[in-house]
């Protein structure tokens, strides 16, 4: 068994220090991996903070860096700013990726009629931005 632990800073509350230590105490109790959720700002340096901490692999959820990228405006989002930000953070020495491609958009008018939706946050700001070619099949 392995044991992730999710932490992140918000728009709301959290700075880097106390990500870090966040960072520390996952890792002192015994977490794997840990999953970096940052959305507020300063998320490349947070992020940062976090690498050079880590004595456990780092994952992200690059939407969410992306759409700060565009100012949280989802129809700005373009394929070209979302694969700069997986760059970006790859090179940044990011250990592992979440990315919610496997929706058909055929799929995503159901999400509609569902009682919660869609439940993840990165899966509905892809349901809600990302370009759908005439194939239904999403461009990652």
């Amino acid at each position: 068994m392995k044991v992730n632990a999710n932490i992140g800073n918000s728009a709301v509350t959290s700075s880097i220090e106390e990500e870090v230590e966040k960072l520390v105490w996952s890792t002192r109790w015994g977490a794997d991996t840990v999953m970096d959720l940052s959305t507020g700002r300063y998320i490349h340096e947070t992020r940062e903070w976090i690498l050079r901490n880590s004595p456990v692999p780092i994952g992200t959820v690059p939407i969410y860096q992306a759409l700060e990228k565009v100012n949280g405006i989802a129809e700005n989002l373009t394929w070209e700013a979302f694969r700069d930000t997986l760059l970006e953070q790859a090179e940044q020495g990011v250990d592992y990726f979440t990315i919610h491609a496997g929706v058909l958009l055929r799929y995503v008018p159901m999400t509609a009629k569902r009682l919660t939706g869609i439940v993840s946050r990165g899966g509905s700001d892809y349901g809600e931005v990302v370009p759908v070619p005439p194939s239904g099949k999403l461009p990652l």
